[in-house]
């Protein structure tokens, strides 16, 4: 049986510091910035809660701006942050009783959300409303029962970006889309190079976050980090051992940035600065690079496959606002998932459609073919889930990443951390889902 333990805020860890320093500032900050508290008659107000940089803050700005001209009956009262404090807030103000109506949230984050019983369940109104054929990236939102939670904003799925004057430097081949692990690999080792003779890597031949790296490898090892109920690890079985194990092994080769060197620099902006040939990342990296920048983007290498994880940002619903309220939220949603917004989200925003049709339009345009952004959408058809269930935050961060990070330190040999891992995770799960799941 699921234990609800969110009664007791203090016995959840990770709420800790969101409650100790935000609640103060949440007390004094509570009234939405767009509208200040007040009441325009005859219109529903829907408090609207975002996280994101300024740049897609104004187009927010700007799509709200045309919703409620063709929806005169509704005042949108948008409210933004960037990432962690939009998070924060949100866990407080659900303790609080004082959630959004409407908020974006991270993909990963759902199943927490819904397992709370704190947003509403979409299944019903999507399928009724909306046509699943015109849309993709779903089923990241959907809990093992099928139900569905959540509309994307956008997704993120993941490409090889490389740059092409590294490459071109030292004479390398630019990667393609028949690429495996021992291309990129034997490339990496090409092109890391201390430059200037003083004994440091200058540039480095690959880069992704150890955790995510590993994750990605478990499924193109054919695995999974979880099993189909999302309540028992299996971290020890051998597709599992496989990606840990080779994961490990390429921090070891000296190919890749140290946690140490990402402690001052992300692997984007090791990309960006020229410190970096190669780095697999997200659609968002593409409106973070310089569109004179000189890269292109590849397939993700494969090992038995190419599978990758995708993250949808999605919109959802607090769940006990009145029914008007809950009108006025999905007919923003509708308005957000048409085909013109999408394609404004698409070219402005921070991800990738999830409309097909605005999807396919993004990545035809001159400058996305120029770095091969058609990779993106082609990876949707190769990518899963990400495991994720209601502790997925704390399994992923307070177990798995330990002990992978452990690992990649040299801490513990490479060999035990799958069982440690395992181990670790499991207990995670049992604590939040009872040790008979």
């Amino acid at each position: 049986m699921l234990k609800k333990k969110f009664a007791d805020i203090k016995s959840q860890s990770y709420f800790d510091s969101a409650i100790r320093t935000l609640f103060i500032i949440l007390t004094a900050s509570s009234i939405f910035l767009s509208g200040c508290g007040r009441k325009e008659e005859g219109k529903v107000r829907l408090k609207y809660a975002i996280f994101s940089t300024p740049k897609y803050i104004q187009l927010e700005k700007e799509l709200i701006k045309d919703f409620e001209s063709k929806n005169p009956d509704i005042k949108v009262e948008l409210r933004t942050a960037g990432y962690g404090l939009h998070h924060e807030k949100i866990q407080v103000e659900i303790v609080a009783g004082m959630a959004p109506d409407l908020w974006l949230t991270d993909g990963v984050y759902i199943m927490e959300w819904a397992e709370r019983g704190v947003i509403e369940e979409l299944t019903e109104l999507f399928n009724s409303k909306m046509k699943s054929e015109e849309y993709f990236g779903l089923q990241a939102l959907r809990d093992p029962e099928g139900r569905l939670w959540g509309i994307p904003k956008e997704i993120q799925t993941f490409g090889l970006f490389y740059n092409k004057d590294i490459f071109d430097r030292f004479g390398v081949q630019y990667p393609d889309d028949s690429w495996t692990w021992d291309e990129v690999v034997c490339a990496a080792k090409s092109l890391t190079k201390d430059t200037d003779g003083d004994g440091r890597v200058d540039i480095y031949g690959f880069g992704q976050g150890v955790v995510t790296l590993i994750s990605n490898l478990i499924y193109q090892y054919g695995g999974s980090i979880l099993d189909e109920k999302r309540r028992n690890s299996l971290l020890n079985t051998l597709p599992a051992r496989q990606a840990i194990e080779f994961g490990l092994s390429l921090c070891k080769q000296k190919v890749m940035p140290t946690l140490a060197d990402k402690s001052t620099f992300s692997e984007l902006e090791m990309f960006r600065m020229g410190k970096l040939a190669m780095c697999i990342g997200n659609y968002a990296y593409v409106n973070e690079i310089e569109t004179t920048f000189n890269y292109s983007v590849a397939l993700p290498p494969k090992k038995v496959n190419r599978r990758c994880y995708y993250d949808p940002n999605a919109l959802v619903i607090s769940r006990g606002k009145s029914q008007v309220v809950k009108d006025a939220a999905w007919r923003y949603i509708e308005y957000h998932s048409s085909l013109e917004a999408q394609i404004k989200l698409g070219r402005r925003g921070e991800g990738l459609p999830f409309n097909r049709r605005a999807a396919l339009s993004v990545v035809d345009t001159e400058e996305a073919r120029k770095h091969n952004l058609k990779v993106f959408y082609d990876m949707v058809d190769e990518s899963v889930d990400y495991d994720v269930n209601g502790c997925w935050r704390k399994w992923r961060r307070d177990a798995f990443q330990k002990e992978i990070e452990k690992g990649a330190l040299g801490i513990v040999p490479i060999e035990e951390v799958p069982d440690n891992a395992h181990r670790e995770v499991q207990k995670v799960l049992d604590a939040y889902y009872g040790s008979d799941s």
